[in-house]
């Protein structure tokens, strides 16, 4: 998942060099992506974290 992530950013950045009218949208399809993985990669933390402790 983490592989398809980077692929959609990248392939956006290189959508934005080429259509620079596009960028504030594509701005924040990148924020909002970037929010959304943050937000999943504190949840399996802090999962991780609860099990360790339960241990």
């Amino acid at each position: 998942m983490i592989f398809l992530q980077d692929f959609l950013c990248v392939s956006l950045v290189l959508f934005a060099f080429d259509a620079p009218e596009q960028g504030g949208l594509i701005a924040l399809l990148l924020l909002w992506l970037a929010i959304r993985s943050t937000t999943e990669w504190q949840r399996w933390y802090q999962e991780g974290q609860r099990r360790r402790s339960r241990e």
